[in-house]
């Protein structure tokens, strides 16, 4: 009896070390695989997007974008530089589509994607981002602004920079913030065109000063005076001579 106890027992172990001995081999054998990186795939047609959940697009918008924000490992085994641009453009429009309102993909667009190494990829981020930015809802011109600032200082392209933020002063009204209306004339001045700056300035100032806060006057007139124009020039305009408003 104890003898055949034995056998058991013994059996039981060699069992447990062969499956040991085959686990740690499979585990060295296959450590170092990964998936195959397949780049970022073609977005699905738009009409058919929702198919595969149940022509839910709500649902449909949360598993594509939980997907685009993993491909590539989230940038952990593929750098950004890597991937295919164009075909995320097409993402764009689909998420666009399914759900106009969200701000996730836009935000995605903007500071995740937007920053890969290679500026020269940014065309597709940039030209959804305006398009978001310019349909109606609350806070939408952000994505336009972001997309100036994506011309001017990662893309290097003053003149699509300048056409960007001329759409986004074309769209200001409180309570969106001054200096959305200012970013023309401010990228002029960063071009070296101060005259054509300070002309906008004084177009808005012409137009629109009468309606504009205490607060919101004196900021365009320091900025016009303090940072568009030198000492020089602003000592020989009329405007900047003036007592700032009470």
């Amino acid at each position: 009896m104890f003898l055949k106890y034995n056998r058991n027992n013994l059996g039981l172990c060699l069992s447990l070390v062969l499956f040991a001995v085959l686990n740690a081999g499979l585990w060295f054998y296959s450590n170092k695989i990964y998936t195959k990186w397949t780049n970022i795939p073609p977005a699905p047609k738009i009409k058919s997007s929702a198919i595969s959940f149940l022509d839910d697009r709500s649902l449909a918008y949360r598993a594509y974008g939980l997907a685009l924000q993993n491909f590539g490992s989230v940038g952990q085994t593929q750098s950004l530089k890597n991937y295919n641009y164009n075909n995320l453009g097409e993402w764009f429009s689909l998420m666009e589509h399914l759900d106009s309102g969200s701000h996730f993909m836009p935000y995605m667009a903007a500071y995740y994607f937007g920053a890969t190494p290679d500026a020269s990829q940014l065309k597709p981020v940039i030209a959804y981002l305006e398009e978001t930015g310019m349909k109606p809802g609350p806070q939408n011109w952000r994505w336009l602004a972001q997309a100036a600032y994506l011309a001017r200082h990662r893309l290097k392209d003053m003149d699509e920079a300048l056409r960007i933020a001329r759409r986004l002063g074309s769209i200001y009204k409180p309570p969106m913030p001054t200096w959305t209306r200012n970013m023309e004339p401010m990228l002029r001045a960063d071009l070296g065109d101060k005259q054509a700056a300070y002309l906008l300035m004084l177009e808005i100032l012409k137009t629109d000063g009468e309606k504009m806060s205490v607060s919101e006057y004196n900021a365009n007139i320091y900025l016009t005076c303090q940072v568009i124009l030198g000492k020089e020039e602003a000592a020989k305009s009329p405007l900047c001579q003036k007592e700032p408003k009470d």
